[in-house]
């Protein structure tokens, strides 16, 4: 789950890198050189949304494309996408310090939170659980990069927490 939500929701919005040598791209049937010293600015949030890299339903929160199962044994094991494909920590000798332990402190949370509660959307007067989780998504997808990603209307986002009998 986690790393859907970072695919989609990307606290980066883009990266930045220098070339240190010329450098040679080739996009469709143009080749175009880059001098030493030019700034590029790698969109992150259009990386990790598009089709061409993650299928036609690439603007989709599906948790499980991060799944792969073996019908013989029936293991799962998580895939890692192609290079390039996902950076939400950004990548290589820049990557961000803090990854590993964010990534650890999620599942701890959530994992705490999940072995002994539920949560659902708060439901709206006359509204039924999926027109809640509609407003839900619907606020998920009204969400901006400033510094760092940030819904814009955060008080819209109403949970109800049960404990687990």
């Amino acid at each position: 789950m986690q790393f859907e939500a970072l695919r989609l929701y990307s606290p980066l919005s883009h990266l930045q890198r220098e070339t240190d040598i010329p450098q040679t791209v080739t996009i469709g049937d143009k080749t175009v050189t880059i001098p030493a010293g030019v700034k590029i600015f790698i969109n992150n949030q259009a990386i990790q949304c598009s089709p061409a890299l993650w299928g036609s339903d690439a603007l989709e929160f599906r948790p499980n494309r991060w799944i792969k199962l073996d019908p013989s044994t029936g293991e799962e094991t998580i895939l890692s996408p192609e290079k390039g494909a996902f950076m939400p920590w950004s990548a290589g000798p820049r990557v961000c310090p803090g990854m590993k332990m964010a990534q650890v402190e999620f599942v701890a949370v959530f994992a705490t939170l999940m072995k002994t509660c539920r949560v659902e959307p708060a439901l709206l007067s006359g509204e039924n659980l999926e027109q809640a989780q509609r407003r839900l998504l619907d606020v998920m997808l009204d969400s901006q990069n400033r510094l760092s990603l940030q819904m814009n209307r955060p008080k819209d986002v109403i949970l109800k927490w049960t404990l687990r009998n």
